[in-house]
């Protein structure tokens, strides 16, 4: 059901994520690189889906497909995740397209773990198109797949414009009541153990320098976890924890106030928080793991081996000595070659590419 020779190009993006702005991003980035394709934003792909309203599609683009299913009765789950296969399946023999952004290989807490590998399996399997942020995500998709042509690498746009900015340093920190000749460390996002929070809490307090201040904000999802953190942290009155959501209009306060960001993660297939710190023109403190080294060759921060506390302290010690306004200069360098217009164009030709014809699927089946 691809395109037809003068008709706009169809395509319409899953997901159920609402905190993250990045499929929003992801579909002003197209539309305003490539005015002849439609880009509709859904949060459910399911079998119901396809069979009224897949006739009005060319591509569909899935991301984080974890969320299509999850649900907190297993029943609930079960149901959610055949109708999104049987939707899959359904739009592929309808001659639909689809592609697939992997945002994560594997769900980091191992939930639904059946669920997940099925579903990555189908996609991997039936995708034209498989979408990753980075080269190293690339070549390990490429020992997972058949058919490694259809992997698409196409940079995370940046969230330049996308949270309120105006607010100044000094503001910043007397708004969370920091000194001001203070040099401030800050973890923010979604608060989880894979993150790696404790590990920087322990290698902050090894840190002999009481001028130094580490904030770490952001929703802890288990009560329990955020209990661990809080009593981690107890003690030391350097230490600033804001365990809640923190609103868009907010996170300007936590980013001015910082001199760098710290994402201490023992794993990552896709970091926006990263990207968010340097779209605030932040230096990022991050284990040699994923995407990150690559991030801090083309923009700046301090890239660590993932050794254990004390390199992390090591790591967070040498923060101290960058040059910020280098730094700054050389993020700023790297935001412009993310722009989501710029992105948005690669995501038009892949799509192109993919709706061109039955040669981009054939082997398919």
């Amino acid at each position: 059901m691809s395109a037809t020779a003068g008709q706009p190009l169809r395509v319409v993006l899953f997901s159920t994520v609402q905190l993250n702005p990045y499929v929003e991003l992801f579909a002003g980035g197209v539309r305003a690189a490539a005015p002849d394709i439609q880009v509709a934003c859904e949060r459910r792909l399911t079998l119901d889906w396809v069979r009224r309203r897949g006739r009005q599609a060319d591509v569909l683009h899935i991301h984080w497909p974890e969320l299509q299913y999850a649900g907190a009765r297993a029943r609930s789950r079960w149901r959610r995740f055949a109708s999104f296969t049987a939707g899959l399946l359904l739009a592929r023999r309808a001659g639909l397209r689809l592609a697939y952004t992997v945002h994560n290989l594997n769900q980091h807490e191992g939930q639904d773990a059946l669920f997940n590998a099925l579903a990555n399996a189908a996609l991997f399997a039936w995708a034209d198109a498989l979408h990753v942020h980075d080269e190293v995500t690339a070549e390990a998709l490429r020992r997972r797949v058949r058919r490694p042509e259809r992997i698409h690498i196409i940079p995370h746009g940046s969230y330049v414009g996308c949270y309120p900015d105006s607010v100044s340093r000094q503001e910043a920190r007397r708004q969370l009541d920091l000194p001001q000749e203070a040099f401030v460390y800050l973890m923010l996002g979604g608060l989880r153990p894979y993150k790696g929070a404790e590990e920087l809490i322990e290698a902050f307090r090894a840190l002999e320098d009481g001028s130094a201040r580490l904030i770490i904000a952001g929703h802890a999802h288990a009560p329990a976890y955020a209990a661990s953190l809080q009593a981690s942290a107890r003690g030391d009155a350097r230490i600033r924890l804001f365990l809640e959501h923190i609103p868009d209009e907010r996170v300007q306060y936590f980013m001015h106030a910082a001199d760098v960001c710290v994402l201490p993660y023992r794993r990552v297939t896709t970091s926006g928080a990263a990207v968010l710190a340097l779209s605030f023109r932040k230096p990022i403190v991050v284990p040699a793991i994923g995407p990150f080294p690559a991030l801090v060759r083309s923009a700046a921060g301090i890239c660590y081996e993932p050794a254990g506390v004390q390199a992390l302290r090591r790591a967070l010690e040498e923060a101290r000595a960058l040059d910020m306004e280098q730094a700054g200069r050389a993020i700023s360098a790297y935001l412009e070659t993310i722009s989501w217009e710029r992105v948005g164009a690669l995501h038009a030709e892949m799509y192109r590419q993919i709706a061109g014809g039955e040669e981009a699927r054939r082997a398919g089946g």
